[in-house]
């Protein structure tokens, strides 16, 4: 838990300048080298537990810290990147496919690591991961550097990287509190994620001490959301024929506060399954949706900093909400909790469907250095 907290309470701090780096240089080296880090530290894994027979808890200390600095960079950083690649029109179709691939991925890392743990040495799980690495890095060496749309008044020429790095996260948050009716959107979004991985906490202790099942029931809820995320990522490619993609975003937010409103309501294992199903389309699909709006709305120069400033929010999210349910869950109402994060769901789509879209406003760099805000254009 300690390791955890200090690893988020780093990534907090180390955010600002997690964004700087990817608005300030090439996205594909920036992948590269991560892969690359990804790659040392597991092999020094790797060594240790080929001439000790075990890990040491500092490789995996370790291979968490980097774990984390990898994840917050890889995620916003790959974003930026099929912005610099693709035009306006090919963002649904590329999100949902990286949506699919990522989801597909997920599920059957999900069952190699159910079949292989404890039948073989975890030093050739570590050369598996190692191996791929390899792989991820020579594909991507393949793919363009795309453009970088950085204007000439943002090009800032500090060279103090302390001092740059801040006036980069003054200038992202100038654009945040600008542009409070986009932000407000694109943080909405956010939460059927949110509530996905704290469900992750929740749905357990539904399934064994609420409708008393073994965990096989898990198991198979687990998959069958992961095949509801794979149906999700497709469903933007259908949605957008027919409607705006603000339009969609209600419908998907609807359905998904639908997903979990009828746990507690319904507290039967059918239903609870069948809404698993539910779950993993309106959330992918929303996910797909928010990141077509995210790559439609936000300056490139500005995507790898906001993005960062967005997973921060999240996982602070994530971290009270968790906080939250786990007192519920001790004084025994994990049917609350359900209610609960229903109630914060039922918010966000009230608040969502007066939207009808939204707009981004311009500014120069020259006004957040010499006025320390924003007056919009």
């Amino acid at each position: 838990m300690y390791v955890s907290i200090g690893v988020m309470v780093f990534m907090f701090l180390f955010t600002p300048y997690v964004g700087s780096v990817i608005d300030n240089n090439s996205k594909k080296k920036i992948i590269i080298w991560i892969e690359i880090a990804n790659i040392l530290t597991i092999m020094a894994a790797c060594i240790s537990s080929m001439l000790q027979g075990e890990i040491h808890v500092s490789y995996l200390l370790l291979i968490i810290f980097v774990g984390a600095i990898y994840d917050g960079f890889k995620y916003s950083t790959i974003t930026a990147w099929t912005q610099n690649i693709f035009t306006k029109e090919s963002y649904n179709k590329v999100n949902s496919i990286l949506e699919v691939q990522g989801q597909a991925a997920l599920m059957l890392c999900a069952g190699l690591t159910a079949l292989l743990v404890g039948k073989i040495s975890i030093t050739y799980l570590l050369l598996f991961d190692i191996a791929t690495s390899v792989i991820a890095i020579i594909l991507y060496m393949k793919l363009p550097n795309g453009n970088m749309d950085r204007p000439e008044d943002l090009a800032v020429t500090e060279r103090n990287v302390i001092k740059k790095v801040i006036l980069d996260f003054k200038y992202s948050l100038s654009f945040i509190t600008t542009n409070k009716k986009l932000m407000t959107f694109l943080f909405l979004t956010l939460f059927p994620s949110i509530i996905v991985l704290t469900g992750n906490y929740l749905n357990p202790l539904f399934i064994y001490k609420f409708l008393l099942q073994d965990p096989s029931i898990q198991g198979i809820s687990s998959m069958l959301y992961a095949i509801g995320a794979i149906i999700g990522g497709m469903v933007p490619l259908y949605l957008l024929r027919k409607i705006s993609v603000y339009t969609a975003v209600k419908i998907t937010n609807f359905f998904f506060f639908i997903s979990i409103l009828l746990i507690p309501l319904f507290p039967m294992t059918l239903v609870f399954l069948s809404t698993r199903i539910l779950s993993g389309i309106s959330n992918a699909s929303t996910r797909v949706l928010r990141k077509n709006v995210l790559l439609d709305t936000i300056p490139n120069h500005l995507i790898g900093r906001i993005n960062t400033i967005f997973n921060s929010i999240s996982t602070l999210t994530r971290v009270i909400l968790t906080a939250i349910l786990g007192g519920m869950i001790s004084n025994g109402s994990i049917i609350y909790g359900y209610y609960f994060i229903s109630f914060l769901l039922l918010l966000s789509f009230l608040v969502l469907y007066s939207f009808k879209g939204v707009n981004m406003k311009k500014f120069t760099l020259d006004e957040v250095k010499e006025n320390g805000q924003i007056n919009a254009q």
